[in-house]
């Protein structure tokens, strides 16, 4: 395993976008997140699991923001992610980024706690959604 560079992150970003955009239900909500420019970038939810994610290029342009929630959003409030990865893409700080196996699967990998707006989801509940997501990839 290694860490990905730039290019595999920005693959990983899109993979992502692409399974939630394909299996969910697109939504415009607003998100309460200080990284992220919250213009044309939609929410994608997915009943089953009971996930939804917002993929985007942060402000900077620097890093790939992914964020993942697992309640349902709601329209007439502020959406809160439970969890952020940043993929550094263009010179970012590498919190967040590809790991890449032996066989050229690429995956999330993240140093420090997954947290985002609010703490209310395990690490262990964030894999198993995104593993149910798993026969689609």
């Amino acid at each position: 395993m290694e860490l990905g560079n730039a290019k595999q992150n920005e693959e990983l970003f899109k993979q992502m976008k692409e399974l939630f955009r394909k299996h969910g239900v697109e939504m415009e909500i607003s998100i309460n997140t200080p990284e992220a420019e919250n213009k044309g970038e939609p929410v994608y939810w997915i009943e089953k699991p009971g996930i939804w994610g917002r993929f985007s290029y942060t402000i900077t342009q620097k890093s790939l923001q992914c964020l993942f929630g697992s309640h349902r959003p709601d329209k007439s409030k502020h959406l809160k992610s439970e969890v952020e990865i940043n993929l550094p893409f263009k010179g970012g700080t590498p919190k967040g980024s590809s790991i890449v196996d032996n066989n050229g699967k690429i995956y999330f990998g993240h140093q420090g706690g997954l947290g985002g707006n609010v703490a209310n989801v395990s690490v262990q509940e964030f894999k198993k959604r995104l593993m149910d997501l798993r026969p689609s990839l």
